[in-house]
């Protein structure tokens, strides 16, 4: 199930990386460009018999086509809905999905709705990637474990808000590495 879950991934993004089995970071930007750029009528469009119905997705029926190429998404989340969808019409398996600005907002989107759904956020300026993010306990957080949550909460740090204003602090006690990322995600 693995090995169709990855081609179809890659037939969106064949840059995709991977991290499992069953986990992938996607950039839609380039597929969302070449489909965008091109009027209704000039984006490719599967023949009638090529759709494929698939069972219910989301409590809907969706028609898919038989690849990207013969798909009409313009945005990322119907990407990400039709992705889900193609994988559960060839393997049987459900998917999760978060599209966001960011591959750590995306990845703590996708844990968002679980095991069978998607979430998404779309935010233009920093600000309201911190407004998004900053009533969110630390733990939501990837690479953020129970020992790490401790620690934090030590220092006061339950929420990225609180890991957001306290930074100043967390420079001194942290490594570099840590610290980067940490601040990165809570952003």
């Amino acid at each position: 199930h693995s090995a169709i879950f990855k081609r179809v991934v890659a037939e969106y993004d064949a840059e995709y990386s991977s991290v499992g089995l069953d986990e992938v970071t996607m950039n839609m930007s380039g597929w969302l460009l070449l489909h965008r750029g091109l009027s209704a009528g000039e984006r490719p469009r599967p023949a009638r018999d090529t759709w494929k119905t698939a069972p219910l997705v989301d409590n809907r029926e969706v028609k898919l086509p038989r690849n990207a190429l013969e798909s009409t998404c313009t945005t990322a989340e119907d990407v990400a809905f039709e992705i889900r969808a193609r994988i559960y019409a060839e393997s049987g398996l459900t998917a999760s999905a978060g599209v966001g600005p960011t591959a750590a907002i995306s990845k703590i989107l996708s844990n968002f709705d679980k095991p069978d759904g998607q979430s998404a956020f779309r935010a233009t300026t920093t600000e309201e990637l911190q407004k998004f993010m900053a009533p969110h306990p630390i733990r939501i957080i990837a690479g953020v474990g129970r020992a790490s949550e401790e620690h934090l909460a030590a220092l006061g740090i339950h929420t990225c808000d609180d890991l957001f204003t306290q930074r100043h602090r967390l420079c001194h006690v942290l490594t570099p590495k840590s610290f980067a990322s940490l601040l990165t995600a809570a952003v």
